[in-house]
């Protein structure tokens, strides 16, 4: 069932009272009421399973009966993309905290169309938390700043991730062999704008040694050639542990 998102579950602690959207979406949408059921995500690493106690105008009282917790394994996954038009990076958002990735790290190139501002960050957050409590994910990803394309290549490498980028051209690695040469470093994959990176961004990847990828042989919208890399690098990273979460 759909859960809920509720961070400050922690074990040893069994009563809690829930407001404001949580609330509204438990009572009003979902119409719960005393003595049902309810699914609870931390975000960070819990799940619970709780019964609502009581019920008034503006909170509710909840009674957590079972915690599981799951641990993050290795190697992480983290995504740099372009700002789309029309919100498409949402999507990105969405799809690829589905699947399990731990970063975001959105970016501004030379032929970004939409511009960062101060609450990008936020409004891609809400997009997490939905997209964790849609799928009963029991941890919500960070999501970093937009910054340019060498900036966002440093912030990588200091977050430990390898920068590795897809391009449509060119003689590339597939992402199987990088993923199985890199070994336990965690890979961070860049998805450039609509039209592609320009010829001084490409440059760029090139001056900072990045490793190159490709997708295949389609060409893909930036929106799904990023959700099939977390896809296909969430693959190898399950064929190689079957407990990868």
């Amino acid at each position: 069932m759909p859960s809920f998102y509720y961070p400050e579950i922690e074990k040893g602690h069994s009563v809690y009272t829930v407001k404001g959207e949580e609330y509204h979406h438990i009572i009003q949408v979902l119409r719960k009421r005393t003595g049902d059921q309810v699914l609870i995500t931390t975000g960070r690493g819990i799940l619970a399973e709780a019964e609502i106690q009581e019920v008034t105008k503006k909170e509710l009282l909840i009674s957590v009966t079972k915690i599981t917790e799951f641990k993050q394994t290795h190697p992480y996954m983290a995504l740099g993309f372009a700002l789309l038009k029309n919100r498409h990076d949402h999507l990105i958002i969405e799809k690829c905290t589905e699947l399990g990735c731990q970063a975001f790290y959105p970016v501004e190139t030379e032929r970004t169309i939409r511009k960062g501002n101060d609450n990008l960050s936020d409004k891609l957050l809400k997009v997490a938390i939905a997209a964790i409590k849609q799928c009963d994910n029991a941890w919500l990803p960070e999501i970093g700043e937009c910054h340019d394309l060498e900036t966002t290549l440093q912030k990588m490498r200091s977050d430990g991730f390898l920068p590795v980028v897809a391009l449509e051209t060119g003689e590339s690695e597939h992402l199987f062999t990088v993923r199985e040469s890199a070994g336990d470093q965690p890979l961070g994959l860049i998805i450039g704008p609509e039209g592609g990176f320009s010829e001084a961004e490409r440059k760029l990847f090139e001056l900072e040694k990045v490793q190159t990828i490709t997708l295949g042989n389609h060409i893909l919208r930036a929106e799904t050639a990023a959700i099939a890399a977390i896809s296909l690098l969430a693959g190898v990273n399950h064929y190689h542990n079957r407990d990868y979460y």
